[in-house]
């Protein structure tokens, strides 16, 4: 377990943005028009990236203001859901969501108001002992960078990060 000081601040290798929100129907048909499509479940938790280089976990790192996070990589080497070593050479980006499922959170609802707010703080714990007990979750949404020419799918990116232990987003689509 490793005990920081602070949380350094990381300028980001891509923009990691917020997405939209929506809650009318008309306005997806009118965005997804006539292509493919892929829906996920929206995860309520913190989003991070993950950075990996030739198969180690090296940097995990907080959306902060989508420009510049925090390194939490202390913090990631505790969440089991987290591949420490993955079956892939050179450098590999894997965009997700750290949540505490709803199960997991019943440990500390009655000390922490919601499981997002509990999540996103727990992950920027200075002691990672601290963050190993809360029981925190990594589930991935894309690979940014990394995976071969044949991955040109969302799809295809999410099965093969299946593949190397990830869990990912559940989702649906129409192709």
């Amino acid at each position: 377990f490793v005990q920081m000081s602070e949380l350094k601040k990381v300028t980001h290798n891509h923009p990691m943005l917020s997405l939209d929100k929506t809650k009318s129907i008309e306005e997806i048909k009118s965005f997804i028009g006539n292509r493919n499509w892929i829906a996920m479940i929206k995860m309520d938790g913190l989003t991070c990236s993950l950075l990996y280089e030739n198969s180690r976990l090296v940097r995990a790192e907080t959306r902060g203001d989508g420009e510049v996070g925090e390194d939490v990589t202390h913090n990631a080497m505790v969440i089991p859901s987290i591949p420490k070593r993955i079956p892939h050479n050179g450098r590999l980006i894997v965009d997700g969501e750290i949540i505490c499922t709803r199960d997991n959170f019943k440990d500390f609802e009655s000390e922490y108001k919601n499981a997002r707010n509990f999540a996103s703080g727990s992950i920027r714990l200075l002691d990672s002992n601290e963050c190993a007990n809360r029981k925190l979750t990594f589930v991935a949404w894309d690979c940014i960078e990394g995976l071969d020419a044949e991955c040109d799918s969302l799809n295809k990116r999410l099965a093969e990060l299946i593949d190397y232990n990830f869990e990912i987003v559940p989702f649906t689509t129409l192709d």
